[in-house]
């Protein structure tokens, strides 16, 4: 039986836990999702685990639950390699999906790489504040 994102490419570029469940939702419904970490930042559900084992080995209870069904890669984006992996990976994608602070995105390479690809991708945004003062 198919599922209603069945064959839709997801690169998930998100943090903490808004975005990754909302892109784990996704996932179970069928999109195949990629995650991009940040080798150099650990995602902040990776070590708040009451249990020792699993928070020293960077598998929080939270960060496995809203991260399950996907696959993921560490890419530094400061180093030109890595950058052309994640050119490769959105070029293959449908969506984007991210959850970063508004203008963080515009100031990261991730961003120039999305220009440069000049491409139309949907792309989602995951905020669980307002973006924008009344």
């Amino acid at each position: 039986m198919s599922k209603l994102l069945d064959g839709i490419k997801i690169v998930d570029l998100t943090h903490v836990l808004a975005g990754p469940y909302c892109a784990y939702q996704l996932s179970l419904l069928g999109a195949d999702i990629t995650r991009i970490e940040n080798p150099a930042s650990v995602d902040l559900p990776r070590i708040l685990d009451a249990d020792r084992g699993r928070r020293d080995k960077g598998m929080g209870a939270a960060f496995i639950a809203a991260n399950s069904n996907k696959r993921s890669v560490a890419f530094d984006l400061s180093h030109e390699k890595d950058q052309e992996l994640a050119r490769q990976l959105i070029a293959n994608a449908d969506v984007v999906l991210e959850n970063f602070r508004p203008g963080v995105l515009k100031r990261t390479s991730v961003y120039l790489i999305k220009k440069l690809l000049n491409c139309k991708k949907l792309e989602w945004s995951v905020f669980m504040i307002r973006q924008e003062k009344c």
